[in-house]
């Protein structure tokens, strides 16, 4: 019966997994993504206690007996925040940041200030005339006050410099009209996913000054293709060994049973 608990356990985690394996290659063209790793540990049940009475009352530090498992399960979904490679796009309203510590801020449906590294950024015009620069799903990209940047009806030729400054032609001239928001994040580790692409995170974050952008340039995806397909067949192999495992004590068990 233990063999049975324990394959069946073990392939219900290995399915979680692979979905998380699948969602890597499924965004290896998603800009900014950064990939998730499952990490499992081994699931404890019980203890046996099989040691004489005299060394179970010692002075042990670790508990006797024999500890029974029933396989493991996935303790925790880390996201890698190592960076992606740059590709040039040659596009004015592209950025990428150079520091792996940088997120653009973002604000979601709900109004909630989140993160991501994805610097695809377009224009919105809004029924008041104004134009909303925006993320490529259409939320609102933050200046550094922390509010969504609202460019002047008539901006034209509206592009990003290094520095974080969105200008456009407004009567002719070249102007500044906003600053994108960029967070600086001390330990993105800390950062959650939400499910949608981007990042909430329980500490306070500082604006970055300097030169933060390279413009006309997107980042890619860290998931490293090769690496994903080489854990999708170790998963696909570990799983058909439980699944085997699985039928071989069902056997067993169908074989004892037929001998009562």
């Amino acid at each position: 019966m233990q063999s049975l608990y324990t394959s069946a356990s073990t392939m219900a985690q290995l399915q979680k997994q692979l979905d998380t394996t699948g969602h890597n290659l499924a965004n290896v063209d998603t800009n900014g993504y950064k990939r998730r790793d499952a990490q499992f540990k081994e699931l404890l049940t019980r203890n046996i206690q099989n040691q004489p009475a005299s060394l179970q009352t010692g002075p042990l530090s670790t508990p006797a007996g024999l500890r029974i498992g029933v396989g493991g399960y996935v303790a925790n979904e880390a996201t890698r925040f190592s960076m992606g490679t740059f590709k040039r796009t040659d596009r004015a309203l592209d950025a990428a940041l150079s520091d792996p510590h940088h997120f653009f801020g973002i604000i979601d449906q709900d109004g909630v200030t989140k993160f991501t590294r994805d610097g695809n950024f377009q224009l919105s015009p809004q029924a008041d005339g104004r134009i909303r620069l925006t993320d490529d799903t259409g939320r609102s990209v933050i200046n550094g006050q922390n509010e969504p940047i609202l460019l002047p009806a008539d901006a034209t030729g509206v592009e990003l410099n290094k520095d974080g400054n969105v200008t456009g032609i407004v009567n002719g001239e070249r102007r500044v009209l906003a600053r994108i928001g960029v967070g600086y994040i001390d330990n993105p580790n800390q950062l959650t996913e939400d499910g949608s692409g981007l990042f909430t995170t329980p500490e306070q974050y500082q604006a970055v000054g300097g030169n933060p952008l390279t413009v006309g340039t997107l980042e890619s995806s860290n998931v490293d293709m090769a690496t994903e397909m080489t854990n999708l067949t170790q998963i696909q192999r570990a799983y058909q060994f439980n699944s085997k495992a699985l039928m071989t004590t069902d056997q067993m068990m169908g074989i004892v049973t037929s001998l009562k």
